[in-house]
């Protein structure tokens, strides 16, 4: 497999350098010519003049192109506003498929569902690749139907873009197709001795606490965390909402894991209601990170992954790389340059990045997709290494970008654990650990209401009140750290029997972090009442299996032995919402039931 790289000048240097292309393909074993065609201007006329060229000079070779933001040459950005590359496959059972569809919100369907079709069904594909228009398409429906491509093929694409960064001024084109603003090519790979590698860059990395995208409809982001999405980059990164928007966001892009693969959305414009484009499609209900692109961190990603291409022994490498990291480079080729070290190195800049992930495609944006291709064995020649600028400073500097982002990630994290620990206080109580009175009370408040307005009595609450007897003499005689133990035994025994026995227990014991996410929420629970009382709430429980609670309850805490108090034994009072009555009415009989069974002997059960 060879490659041969044109920047297109004039009419006649071109077709000169396309009859030499003839005549070595005329001298070597060719079994395919496939020509990528790179334009910076939709509707440059000299498109027409090259596809012509190409199709008198080789009338077998096939051809493939799009409009986009920059052609990589030779691994360098190109200052042709045309480049052209030549891909010749020499391997004998190396096939090459093209085929055009037009693409649209009611076609994408069905182009998809006949591209898995024609995959799946030729052992023989080892590769696709597809350029396409978006212009305001959603990209999701695409990704996804192309996942059931079957898994070995690799999956690889770029989205038409301008030297504008415009993507409303796009078109892709190939030999079977027209010059288009709404349409896909595929390029189908295939051969047993064709062998191919994809995979992504990012390199930029998290940046302070998680955001919750909360309103959002497909590429336009209105809310972070409930407020305007624009209030994000200016409270944070004093961004403002002025013509250089674009270029000072681009640093910064929202950072998303989506199918287990982390997912980079830049913000391309802001609107006067706050809201953002965003480069591809947001989901509501996910969470995000603001990102920082370090160019050190950067550089050392894609050191590491030239070592993987480096092992896969190229004949060609092609690029598709985000029109954001080209203006984040400010023009420079500092990430695309050194696989040059390893093969032909050509690409172009997009609107768009695609690769498949494991089982799933996904679109990438301000990332760096590399495709690696031979046909035969990996020779591995130890003279041919991935070779990088100053790539033994990458392993060991770090840079002061990193350093502040660390320091702001360390002290945003101190934070957060500050907070949730606070939360936790807010709830509990400190001695026991379970709910005090202010959240147990809210808790059956909740859960009345809710029962009372389903209109189903097995929806209304049960409560059980305990009080430990004669708990003054344990203090007394014992010491308030023995009395202590004794609280905290008690409320270590209402725990295990509600976790044992309770309705709608699910068995184990609650985290602190499953009571601040609202795991608990519609549980049996407990809380601490006061002193040596406590309540406990058994949502959606009969009168009678509260019963057999609280009798299990004053049994175990019979059973207890402490270490200077011995056995104790509580009073239990149980009572059940019904209609009619408020949360107080309600506190208030099982209140008169706890009473009660104090007043008429001690260590019972009274059931109101």
């Amino acid at each position: 497999m060879r490659v041969f790289e044109y920047e297109y000048r004039d009419s006649s240097e071109f077709k000169s350098e396309i009859e030499k292309l003839r005549a070595w393909c005329n001298s070597h074993t060719v079994s395919n010519v496939l020509f990528h065609v790179y334009t910076q201007s939709a509707d440059d006329p000299n498109i027409g003049t090259i596809l012509h060229i190409i199709s008198t000079v080789i009338p077998r070779a096939l051809y493939v192109g799009a409009s986009t933001s920059g052609n990589i040459i030779n691994g360098e950005l190109s200052e042709a506003d045309i480049c052209v590359t030549a891909s010749v496959f020499e391997d004998q059972d190396t096939t090459v498929q093209i085929h055009q569809y037009s693409l649209t919100d009611d076609t994408v369907e069905r182009v998809c569902d006949q591209v898995v079709q024609m995959v799946n069904s030729n052992n023989d594909i080892t590769a696709v690749e597809f350029l396409l228009t978006i212009q305001g398409l959603s990209m999701t429906g695409l990704c996804e139907q192309l996942s059931g491509i079957r898994e070995d093929v690799k999956i690889f694409g770029g989205a038409a873009l301008n030297k504008f960064m415009d993507d409303n001024d796009v078109v892709v084109f190939s030999k079977v197709g027209d010059i288009s603003d709404k349409s896909i090519v595929f390029v189908l790979y295939g051969g047993k001795n064709l062998f191919a590698d994809a995979f992504f860059i990012g390199g930029w990395n998290p940046l302070g606490h998680q955001l919750k995208i909360t309103r959002c409809t497909r590429n336009r982001l209105y809310e972070l965390d409930g407020k305007p999405a624009y209030d994000t980059f200016s409270n944070y990164l004093s961004i403002k909402n002025d013509e250089n928007f674009f270029v000072n966001s681009l640093e910064f892009p929202l950072l998303m894991n989506i199918n287990g693969v982390d997912i980079l959305r830049a913000p391309t414009a802001c609107n006067p209601d706050g809201s953002l484009n965003m480069t591809a499609d947001m989901t509501e209900g996910a969470m995000a990170h603001l990102s920082y692109g370090d160019p050190w961190t950067i550089l050392r990603t894609v050191n590491q992954f030239g070592l993987r291409v480096q092992d896969f022994d190229p004949q060609a490498i092609y690029i598709f790389s985000c029109a954001a990291r080209k203006t984040f480079w400010d023009s420079s080729s500092k990430e695309t340059k050194p696989f040059t070290s390893l093969a032909s190195t050509t690409g172009l800049y997009t609107a768009g990045e695609f690769v498949r992930t494991g089982q799933h495609i996904n679109q990438h944006n301000v990332t760096l997709v590399v495709v690696s291709m031979r046909e035969g064995p990996a020779k591995r020649d130890p003279d041919k290494l991935f070779h990088m600028e100053h790539s033994q400073d990458l392993s060991g500097q770090v840079s002061m970008v990193n350093r502040l982002a660390n320091f702001i990630d360390k002290a945003t994290q101190e934070l957060e654990e500050a907070n949730f620990r606070l939360s936790v206080m807010a709830v509990t109580d400190g001695l026991t650990k379970i709910f005090n009175r202010l959240e147990i009370q809210r808790r059956i408040s909740s859960e009345v209401i809710l029962g009372v307005t389903s209109g189903e009595d097995s929806n209304l609450p049960s409560l059980i009140m305990i009080d430990i007897d004669n708990f003054k003499s344990v203090n007394d005689c014992c010491g308030h750290s023995e009395g202590d133990n004794v609280i905290k035994g008690l409320a270590n025994m209402i725990k295990d029997v509600i976790d044992k026995r309770a309705p709608g227990s699910i068995g184990i014991r609650w985290s602190d972090e499953d009571i601040i996410a609202g795991k608990v929420d519609g549980r049996p629970c407990a809380g601490r009442w006061g002193g040596e009382e406590f309540m406990i709430l058994l949502p959606k429980t009969s009168l009678s299996e509260a019963a057999d609670i609280a009798e299990a309850m004053r049994l175990e805490f019979n059973n207890i032995a402490f270490t200077q108090a011995g056995h104790q034994t509580i009073s239990v009072g149980v009572t059940r919402a019904v209609r009619g009555e408020n949360v107080d009415m309600l506190c208030g009989r099982v209140d008169q039931a706890l009473y009660e069974a104090k007043k008429t002997g001690k260590n019972k059960v009274v059931v109101k």
